[in-house]
């Protein structure tokens, strides 16, 4: 993966909640930095935070109804994707080691597809779809029965081989049920499935490694009163720990995968909560916010500028716009899936959405409703094509606001587009011509589109390079006036 993948346990992500929320500002401040480099990371496309069905229910359960409202808000700020549950990363990492003992061919898969639902890599939008989940609440009688078995003292490696003996059995069992269609389908007998079953190939799946090590470890400590939380974190920690770069869990369970160096195997940082490990993670954070590359870069970008004596972008102009660039994208996401365009529209510092909303409520027989006018149809367009929105203030020119935006939004030049623009012939669905015009000069490097005649900055170039460009377009267009005045050519 290309981005930094870090995974917060819930406790993390409920104290920065509250902090923000106001519902306790006595939170550690580097923890609060931390959320902001995070974010920052984020949002240059460098670091995502997945959520996990063990964070939903752990929050879904929070008793603080607001709390829960901020920690699902805090989420979105950290990332758009979901780890999928670890039953199902148990049956992916099953399979593909048998296949591989087995010398056949696995199914061509992502690099990512075992662990998420969708590509960590992809582009942050505007907004997700948040799902909640009810909280899942495991039986007390799991902790007494474990609790049992660890106040025998039995040492770690006499359990590791009891618990490595109980996957064994069970996984054996599973051939005859939940892997039978999937043994079929593969053609692959059972016995050759359970002779891989108790191989050490099968020890070493990333999974039934780290869970069968973390409970060996755990009820091996004597004296130790285990907790409900205990079979959640390990449960997360054997799934998710192999897709992650950082992971954060309490005091217990990281002392634990040190002591076992899973997290040197696995090559996953692992930090607490407590002020020596906040101060490595800040580190460390900033040192890849710095000198990590973004997953993703616009080729070029487009900036939207209201043209003068206009106050609002018209939902047509949004529209054909978006139009341009969902046709663009279509046909050039065939060679290259990785493609993208930044497009931006810059308003004026005194525009108010709030004002404009407020001036839509209208009362009719009793009841009040919203009549939206052209300039909120034209946001909910501009939102809903996760086209951004940024604000001129009095005295700011366009090109200092430009000059402002993140490196890998803007690309190779930034487009300028006034919103009196007419040029796209919509009707004849030629709206894709102005992207090819757009593309067409900036491989030419020229400074305004052949057929639109739109401005364009250049951005990742040196100020001598723009000055020749500069200079060699005003260079041709006097050699073809003379070569037209001399009657030698156009």
């Amino acid at each position: 993966m290309k981005k930094l993948v870090i995974y917060l346990d819930q406790n993390f992500i409920s104290d920065i909640a509250k902090y923000k929320s106001g519902i306790n500002k006595n939170v550690k401040p580097e923890l609060v930095e931390i959320f902001d480099i995070i974010k920052k990371g984020v949002r240059e496309e460098k670091f995502i935070v997945p959520d996990s069905i063990s964070i939903k229910t752990e929050t879904a359960a929070a008793l603080e109804p607001r709390l829960v409202k901020e920690i699902r808000s805090h989420l979105k700020y950290l990332g758009q994707v979901s780890l999928v549950h670890h039953w199902d990363i148990q049956d992916s990492q099953f399979e593909s080691s048998l296949l591989e003992y087995l010398k056949k061919k696995p199914p061509k898969k992502q690099e990512w597809e075992p662990a998420f639902h969708d590509n960590p890599d992809k582009r942050m939008v505007n907004f997700t779809i948040d799902v909640n989940f009810p909280h899942m609440k495991y039986e007390s009688n799991r902790v007494e029965s474990l609790q049992q078995a660890r106040d025998k003292g039995i040492k770690y490696k006499s359990q590791y081989k009891e618990e490595m003996k109980a996957n064994r059995e069970y996984y054996k069992k599973r051939l005859k049920t939940h892997y039978r269609y999937y043994l079929h389908n593969q053609s692959i007998d059972i016995s050759e499935a359970e002779k891989f079953i108790d191989s050490n190939n099968f020890s070493e799946i990333p999974n039934i490694d780290i869970f069968t090590r973390l409970w060996s470890k755990d009820l091996s400590k004597k004296g130790r009163k285990g907790k409900e939380s205990d079979f959640t974190d390990i449960d997360t920690i054997s799934a998710y720990m192999p897709y992650c770069n950082i992971m954060t869990t309490d005091n217990y369970m990281a002392t634990n995968l040190r002591e076992l160096s899973l997290d040197k195997k696995y090559n996953c940082n692992v930090f607490t909560m407590k002020d020596n490990d906040l101060a490595k993670m800040k580190k460390l954070l900033l040192h890849e916010l710095k000198s990590r590359p973004p997953a993703n870069e616009s080729i070029f970008s487009i900036v939207c500028y209201l043209a003068e004596g206009e106050q609002t972008f018209s939902t047509k102009f949004v529209s054909l716009l978006s139009s341009a660039v969902n046709d663009f994208h279509r046909r050039i996401y065939q060679f290259d899936k990785e493609v993208y365009i930044s497009v931006l529209f810059i308003k004026n510092h005194d525009y108010s959405a709030e004002k404009e909303l407020s001036d839509s409520i209208v009362i009719e027989n009793g009841k009040a409703g919203i009549k939206l006018n052209n300039a909120l149809r034209a946001d909910m367009v501009i939102y809903m094509n996760h086209f951004e929105t940024l604000v001129k203030s009095p005295n700011e020119s366009i090109e200092q606001i430009i000059a402002k935006m993140l490196d890998f939004e803007k690309g190779k030049a930034t487009v300028l587009i006034p919103s009196n623009f007419k040029a796209i012939n919509f009707e004849k669905s030629k709206d894709v011509d102005l992207l090819d015009d757009i593309a067409d000069a900036i491989k030419k490097k020229k400074i305004i589109t052949s057929k639109y005649k739109l401005n364009i900055i250049y951005n990742k170039i040196c100020l001598i390079e723009n000055v020749y460009i500069v200079l060699q377009n005003w260079t041709n267009k006097i050699r073809r006036k003379i070569m037209c005045y001399l009657g030698l050519g156009t």
